[in-house]
């Protein structure tokens, strides 16, 4: 097993005022490169994966989860 330190990581807010951190950009641009994915008819899933462990799937997925309720106004995740 390898045993990672794992760092704390910034997660974005629904009721944080700051929507030009760079975090934030780098999520509206990956919900952007995402979004004709999701519209329209069949699964809107989204499968966050990486090769190891404590690489930020859940991180990345939580702040998605966020970025996307902001812009669609609906419950995510």
């Amino acid at each position: 097993m390898n045993d990672k330190r794992v760092e704390p990581v910034q997660l974005l807010s629904t009721e944080d005022e700051n929507f030009e951190s760079p975090l934030a950009v780098e999520m509206r641009r990956l919900y952007t490169k995402l979004r004709p994915r999701l519209s329209g008819e069949g699964p809107r899933m989204i499968l966050v994966t990486s090769a190891e462990r404590g690489e930020g799937k859940s991180t990345t997925s939580t702040n998605l989860a966020v970025t996307v309720a902001r812009h669609r106004r609906t419950r995510t995740i």
